[in-house]
């Protein structure tokens, strides 16, 4: 699966899975100029903003507990994984559309499973586990295990992830692509502390 063409997200606190579609920027800052600065300030002076490459294919993140959005540009791919990155150098890594990886967002997402969410989605739903593994302020690797449940209404393309840890419980979002099945638009848990990203496809100009 991968993030591919430009279709609405059903996403927010409200989130209806068979409602009608939001706009996935509502009640976020528009400023052109928040994506100089869209994920930095959780500590020290805000690094010198990234020239990205200008042609690259581009999504809207938004940090729901920051309130705030701007775009990320594609800027690598490795096998089915792909690096997006802000104006700020805040990267993020997406398997397939799935979030695996996050960097310059405090308490970043390290590294996590994609393997058993992919074979839940094929197969129209499930339950799996999901390891999540997170850098703590001493720089070691802090692992968290989740047991989670993937649910999809008939007859839609979205798709609910309800997961468990030992800390808590979070619940992601997916749009798919009807034809094909690839990931479109989601909102994924970055940590207890970071929240929530939403990835959108980037709006033509």
């Amino acid at each position: 699966m991968t993030v591919s063409r430009a279709l609405p997200l059903l996403i927010g606190a409200a989130l209806s899975l068979a409602g009608c579609m939001k706009d996935p920027l509502a009640g976020l800052s528009r400023n052109p100029d928040i994506k100089v600065e869209l994920f930095g300030g959780f500590a020290g002076t805000p690094p010198a903003p990234v020239t990205l490459p200008p042609d690259a294919p581009r999504l809207v993140a938004s940090l729901y507990q920051r309130d705030i959005a701007g775009d990320v540009a594609l800027v690598a791919r490795r096998g089915t994984v792909t690096e997006w990155m802000a104006n700020d150098g805040v990267t993020i890594r997406l398997d397939g559309g799935i979030l695996v990886g996050t960097t310059g967002l405090g308490r970043d997402l390290y590294a996590a499973d994609a393997a058993s969410l992919m074979a839940a989605m094929a197969a129209g739903g499930g339950s799996y586990a999901r390891d999540f593994r997170f850098m703590d302020g001493e720089r070691r690797i802090v692992l968290t295990s989740a047991e989670c449940t993937l649910t999809r209404p008939t007859g839609t393309q979205e798709y609910t992830e309800l997961c468990r840890t030992g800390q808590g419980t979070f619940t992601n979002r997916f749009q798919t692509d009807p034809a094909t099945g690839d990931i479109i638009a989601s909102r994924q848990w970055i940590s207890h502390e970071a929240g929530y990203l939403g990835l959108n496809p980037k709006p033509n100009s």
